[in-house]
């Protein structure tokens, strides 16, 4: 059932249950004010026990961050050491300060900057997919590629004439590897479309209620699980972005694994990933929430 019909529901029986029709408009319309009131308010099965409140600002104000939000006092040295800060700070490194950093003719990283965040080895090395043996430019390295768009979407740098140029913001992020972080996460959170890099004709999985799987990573993290184990979770919540249709199984929860998890909180460091045998082509994972994620989040539930 969904919320809209279930509440409707709820306000019919209380209707019943007083046994005589509501005096005037007037009377109607407090009865249906309180009951929305008290189903908006109360844990919702299909929410993992958030109410539908809670999930109002979990989909319509994220950057509220009124349930999932960054601790104020983020230990320095740790964050310093998650993979995209390093990688991003590889990238304002190599931007002068007067000067710039020069882009491609295409307006990518140059190959140079690209192979030190490779060779750097920051990212795990069961990453295969993303880290092949030979790295040309930043389409061959996802996370040289990201770490650029999210230093954009961050206001951290600027384009001009073909050139990468520190902002005011970009020049106290580099020094302060917590404000890099978490102008980086942020950005990722709210501007980033998390399809940037993938061929899923889908505009809304991951991009809507990622809130709502860092709930559930808090909830339900401490060990490792599937991928379905969360996708099941995040499309029965989200019913409406199930949408993806393809000649190989299950194209729902391969997009929510690859720009959720495999491509998005674990290349921040934030869970961890355990590779497990599988008979299916390929490689099965089982995620659990990292250390860095207790470090990082603040969770209300």
């Amino acid at each position: 059932m969904k919320p809209s019909e279930d509440l409707i529901k709820k306000i019919e029986e209380e209707l019943a249950r007083r046994n005589e029709p509501p005096g005037s408009i007037d009377e109607l319309n407090e009865i249906t004010r309180q009951v929305t009131q008290e189903y908006n308010d109360r844990p919702h099965p299909d929410f993992e026990g958030l109410s539908p409140s809670q999930m109002f600002f979990v989909v319509n104000q994220p950057q509220s961050e009124k349930l999932i939000a960054l601790r104020e006092n983020i230990d320095v040295a740790f964050v310093s050491g998650l993979p995209l800060v390093r990688a991003a700070g590889i990238i304002l490194d190599h931007i002068d300060p007067d000067k710039g950093l020069k882009l491609t003719t295409t307006g990518k990283l140059p190959r140079k900057v690209v192979t030190e965040i490779h060779s750097e080895g920051i990212f795990k090395p069961e990453y295969e997919r993303l880290r092949p043996p030979k790295v040309l430019n930043e389409d061959d390295f996802l996370p040289a590629g990201m770490g650029h768009i999210l230093l954009r979407l961050a206001g951290f740098i600027r384009i001009s004439m073909n050139k990468m140029i520190l902002t005011r913001k970009g020049k106290a992020a580099k020094q302060d590897p917590v404000e890099l972080f978490s102008g980086l996460y942020r950005a990722f959170a709210f501007k980033y479309n998390k399809g940037w890099f993938d061929l899923y004709d889908s505009k809304e999985i991951g991009n809507v209620g990622l809130s709502f799987v860092i709930y559930l990573l808090f909830k339900y993290g401490d060990r490792m699980r599937p991928a379905d184990f969360y996708a099941e979770k995040y499309f029965r919540a989200f019913p409406m972005v199930r949408n993806l249709t393809a000649r190989f199984p299950n194209p729902n929860e391969s997009c929510f694994e690859v720009r959720v998890l495999s491509r998005g909180l674990y290349l921040f460091g934030l869970i961890d990933r355990m590779e497990i045998k599988s008979k299916r082509i390929g490689k099965d994972y089982h995620y659990s929430k990292s250390k860095a994620f207790d470090i990082v989040f603040a969770v209300d539930s």
